[in-house]
């Protein structure tokens, strides 16, 4: 409006100069009358001024406001997709946590007491993005078959171990359920290749969980950015140190896909927002894990 307005004065001005003009010809404008006019012309352009510079500083201040308000929104934002993220891997710790109370509660497991504690959860609900619930044995290769012949008295009529390589020992998957979905995982040795025995061994060597890099899970049938987390369990034994000794059982693990488990972190309403999530410093296309709109 002021920049409409200060022209509009200007020529207004102008009208009326030529208007007494008119009506006095042979009379030049008196000073009054000169006055007049630069008084509206300093006027015009006094409002075009200190309206534009009070537009500027509106606009400065309103533009601080949007981005302040942005750059809030997205923050939040963002804390919130982090940390949805990072409670999303870790959520399947809490049926391995408690699959691993359970086995202290029996001080072990059978065949048929483990289908029955993962058959007690309602997966795609519970835990979305896991396939099951497993138990790896540390087994050394020369007590290989003896093992073999245990777990095929233990209901398991055509156990076998599937494994590769020379190592002294081997990780092997006893149990895993629901069996139906996982039955391509059912003996295979986790500790024949590199990432997933790194992660195991990080494991049995801190007691605490550990996730593997992304691999390829041979029950999925799929190529996709996949992972196992381990968790140790351990029995205990008296000793006549200190009374109280734990010795490795074997680890809980739970095999689950990064696209099933992270689906959903931004609301369908929300279209403001987009992540990919890499493994490293996301310099390659194979390091992406997961890209949430596709």
């Amino acid at each position: 409006l002021v920049l409409v307005a200060g022209p509009l004065i200007y020529l207004r001005s102008l009208a009326a100069l030529r208007q007494a003009a008119a009506r006095s010809p042979s009379t030049s404008p008196s000073p009054h009358q000169r006055m007049q006019v630069r008084t509206a012309v300093a006027l015009a352009i006094g409002i075009q001024v200190v309206g534009l510079v009070l537009t500027g500083i509106g606009m400065s201040w309103l533009k601080h406001y949007i981005d302040t308000a942005g750059q809030t929104r997205f923050d939040r934002g963002a804390e919130r997709i982090e940390s949805e993220i990072v409670r999303r891997f870790n959520h399947p710790l809490l049926g391995l946590k408690g699959a691993r109370g359970a086995f202290a509660m029996r001080e072990g497991f059978d065949r048929s007491a483990f289908r029955a504690y993962v058959d007690s959860h309602n997966l795609p609900i519970e835990f979305p993005g896991v396939l099951g619930f497993g138990y790896i044995e540390r087994v050394a290769r020369a007590d290989l078959q003896a093992f073999v012949d245990v777990e095929r008295a233990d209901g398991a009529p055509d156990f076998a171990v599937k494994t590769q390589g020379h190592a002294p020992d081997l990780f092997v998957i006893k149990y895993i359920e629901p069996l139906a979905a996982n039955r391509p995982a059912l003996g295979f040795d986790v500790g024949q290749e590199a990432v997933r025995r790194e992660a195991a061994e990080r494991a049995v060597a801190t007691g605490q969980p550990a996730l593997t890099g992304t691999i390829a899970l041979v029950q999925s049938g799929v190529h996709s950015k996949e992972f196992l987390y381990f968790l140790p369990v351990y029995r205990r034994a008296a000793t006549a140190a200190n009374g109280r000794s734990d010795t490795l059982a074997g680890l809980l693990y739970a095999p689950f896909t990064a696209v099933d488990l992270l689906q959903g972190v931004i609301p369908a309403n929300d279209p403001l927002f987009d992540f990919e999530l890499f493994e490293g410093d996301g310099t390659r296309a194979e390091q992406l894990i997961y890209d949430a709109d596709g």
